[in-house]
């Protein structure tokens, strides 16, 4: 919005009309009473410049303009997301011949949730979602004697961060 201001150094106005042309190009007209020395203008495009024309009615005249052209102030910037967090250390504890704890530390910030994924015996890619609270999750359904690479990512709004691997 833009606050417009006037003065009537001498006489007096019936009313008073502004004028400008919104984002579309469409002209708008705004009337004032006789009293008014202000104006707010709102719905306006952030970041935009705009011409105000400022006539005084009379009778049936009218007189001026007077005008100001602005720019109206930039949006308000969105606020500056903290430091990201950061995954620790992935280590594999009670590990048994179908399936393994997995557990993992966050040094600093907190995620939103985690995904871990590994390839099952078939090479086949799975996905573990596990939720931001946790720190440990079991991987079940895996084959005895078999090595797996299991990749821990952290979620942070919309932002994936990691792998820590174990």
């Amino acid at each position: 919005s833009v606050q417009l201001e006037w003065s009537v150094p001498e006489g007096t106005f019936d009313s008073f009309t502004v004028q400008y042309i919104d984002v579309q190009g469409q002209p708008q007209e705004l009337h004032f009473d006789s009293g008014s020395r202000t104006a707010t203008v709102s719905g306006l495009l952030p970041s935009h410049p705009y011409k105000f024309n400022l006539y005084g009615v009379w009778g049936q005249t009218r007189l001026g303009p007077i005008s100001a052209d602005t720019i109206t102030a930039a949006a308000p910037a969105q606020e500056e997301p903290p430091f990201p967090p950061r995954l620790g250390e992935l280590t594999a504890s009670h590990v048994s011949p179908d399936s393994v704890q997995l557990e993992w530390s966050v040094p600093e910030g907190s995620f939103d949730s985690f995904t871990v994924q590994y390839k099952d015996a078939q090479g086949q890619p799975q996905v573990v979602p596990v939720d931001g609270g946790s720190r440990t999750v079991t991987v079940p359904g895996l084959s005895p004697s078999r090595r797996y690479k299991f990749n821990l990512y952290g979620v942070w709004g919309r932002k994936r961060l990691g792998p820590i691997s174990t």
